[in-house]
């Protein structure tokens, strides 16, 4: 029984259908995940009445309880033990959650990832795009459960191309099982695939590339559809067996959409469908003593005066609400300064298109120069409406001014007069009247709060010292 009513608030999104079962193809989910929370809400469990319009409503409670039913536990099962240091899960089952966010020819795939040993969880995204060829891209792969593949296979394409668009682990380890699962697919990856502790090749993952995808390649047989964008930068010593950071951006040109991997999320006021009710409502309850010693805010502020939390929300919703908030920060940050009251925090990143603090934090600085072509690349060259990340919510309405301020950091120091005047053609160019009064790039941007980035700061002050990063 569902306790989330949202109201949706992008238009060009909307009226699109979800398929979650054949044998219930009715139901119709709206493909944004970019919500605000409801004015007007139930306070009875799970009933909430949205005032959203015909178009903006979605499933009732009782429809969304049949569909759950509805789905074997075997069509969902999918056993995952490895990672390191921790596996990512969850361990057993992964219900998947397929929206079409452009008729006939984009559809994302949900799925909820967690660190195992804790209630910290996150969305993961599988975009499939329908190509001129009448087959399917699939870029981003998640767990390939029954499910999953059934509904890839209700969208009555071949599954041509597999694209594994970084080095990341999170996304690396679906790659494999999913080419097996459309052994006719080629696959294409990212270059410089890495693993740690120990670098191996991507064969002993079970990856047989077809191909690399390099930047700009017009050679690659999706080139007609799609343009490519690669991000290579190397930030680690590499001594240490610390590889570099890889992403491979898309452009899709029919529908002016991006798509990234980790680049870029949005963190909306509401739990996105697919990350488990249970414990958003176990986090949203009393932390743990060993959480409030290190997150209690600045001086123990949000204790009382006791130097105990305060109880937790009565109200069903709020309680869901208050541990959405402190899942997304614990994603972003890894210890936030204040998660026994985190409203502060949460509304400084909610509803805004973030460099997550990790990237920002530990990858972009050490690779400035490579960060600013990549983002001129993008910002100057395609004309996109929208960006699917494969975390948080998508797709999220944004123009490529939006992508540019959210990257500002990267030009810090650097005067509009003095960027180049192959950047300063293109989007840059359109920007300086925005930005004439205070001639600082940067300042346009988002800054975190510095007390959130301690442990973030810490870590990279460390991995500096030890030479495992560059400085």
């Amino acid at each position: 029984m569902s306790l989330r009513t949202r109201q949706l608030h992008t238009p060009s999104c909307l009226h699109r259908t979800l398929t979650q079962s054949r044998r219930l193809p009715t139901r119709s989910i709206p493909c944004a995940s970019v919500y605000q929370e409801q004015e007007k809400r139930t306070p009875k469990l799970g009933r909430g009445k949205s005032k959203a319009t015909p178009s903006q409503q979605t499933p009732s409670p009782k429809r969304a309880e049949i569909l759950e039913d509805n789905v074997p536990w075997y069509k969902r099962a999918y056993i995952n033990v490895t990672g390191f240091p921790f596996p990512l899960g969850p361990l057993l089952s992964r219900r998947t959650i397929r929206y079409e966010v452009e008729e006939g020819c984009i559809w994302t795939f949900e799925q909820e990832q967690s660190l195992v040993g804790s209630q910290v969880n996150t969305t993961i995204r599988m975009t499939a795009v329908k190509l001129s060829s009448g087959g399917l891209l699939l870029y981003s792969p998640v767990a390939p459960t029954q499910e999953c593949v059934e509904l890839i296979q209700e969208i009555g394409c071949p599954v041509e191309y597999i694209l594994l668009a970084t080095f990341a682990y999170e996304h690396k380890i679906y790659c494999a099982p999913m080419s097996r699962k459309f052994p006719d697919a080629q696959v294409w990856t990212s270059p410089g695939q890495w693993s740690w502790p120990l670098s191996l090749p991507p064969q002993l993952f079970g990856i047989f590339p077809k191909g690399v995808l390099i930047d700009r390649d017009e050679s690659v047989p999706w080139a007609a559809d799609l343009e490519q964008r690669t991000y290579t930068g190397r930030v680690s010593n590499k001594f240490v067996g610390v590889g570099p950071f890889s992403e491979v951006a898309l452009y899709h040109k029919k529908s002016r959409t991006v798509m990234v991997t980790d680049a870029v999320v949005y963190i909306p006021s509401m739990p996105p469908q697919v990350i488990n009710e249970k414990a958003l409502m176990s986090v949203g309850g009393p932390l743990p003593g060993a959480v409030v010693i290190f997150s209690k805010g600045e001086g123990g502020k949000s204790l009382d005066e006791n130097g105990k939390q305060p109880p937790p929300p009565e109200d069903p919703f709020q309680r869901l609400a208050l541990g959405w908030r402190r899942m997304a920060l614990q994603v972003l940050f890894f210890v936030p300064h204040d998660l026994v009251n985190p409203n502060e925090s949460f509304r400084e990143i909610s509803n805004k298109l973030l460099v997550s603090p990790v990237l920002r934090v530990l990858v972009y600085p050490k690779a400035v120069e490579e960060g600013r072509r990549w983002v001129n690349s993008i910002v100057d060259e395609w004309d996109f409406r929208q960006i699917i990340p494969a975390h948080f919510a998508a797709p999220i309405p944004a123009t490529p001014e939006d992508l540019r301020l959210a990257f500002s950091f990267l030009y810090e120091g650097e005067d509009v007069k003095d960027v180049p005047k192959r950047e300063a053609d293109g989007f840059l160019q359109k920007l300086f009247q925005r930005v004439r009064r205070t001639k600082s790039v940067a300042r346009t941007g988002m800054e975190y709060d510095p007390r959130d980035l301690r442990v973030l700061n810490g870590l990279d002050s460390i991995l500096k010292k030890t030479k495992v990063v560059n400085s």
